[in-house]
């Protein structure tokens, strides 16, 4: 998935860059970086591989049993939930 998205990314979200396109460039007044095609990729990478590891830590649950419902008793664990909700709440404010 991760691989697919910087190989085939730009092309398949019609985001064209270089490889060396710089992440940043600033505007002609100097007072404002703007992001280019590159860092909207390379964010989508992030924000992929962070919300596969929070399906790997719902998934994970259950390891070494044969309960195959990952999402039963989930709302009994509040410690866990308060853990997979600040991981959101801090992937949204970060991007």
């Amino acid at each position: 998935m991760l691989t697919f998205l910087l190989v085939f990314g730009k092309d398949f979200f019609n985001l064209p860059y270089e490889v060396d396109t710089p992440f940043y460039y600033q505007d002609d007044s100097k007072e404002l970086s703007i992001a280019t095609n590159k860092t909207i990729i390379y964010t989508m990478v992030f924000q992929s591989f962070v919300f596969m590891c929070v399906f790997n830590e719902i998934n994970s649950r259950k390891l070494g049993t044969w309960e195959f419902n990952v999402f039963a008793g989930i709302f009994g664990n509040y410690v866990f939930l308060f853990i997979i909700i600040l991981t959101l709440v801090v992937q949204d404010i970060l991007c």
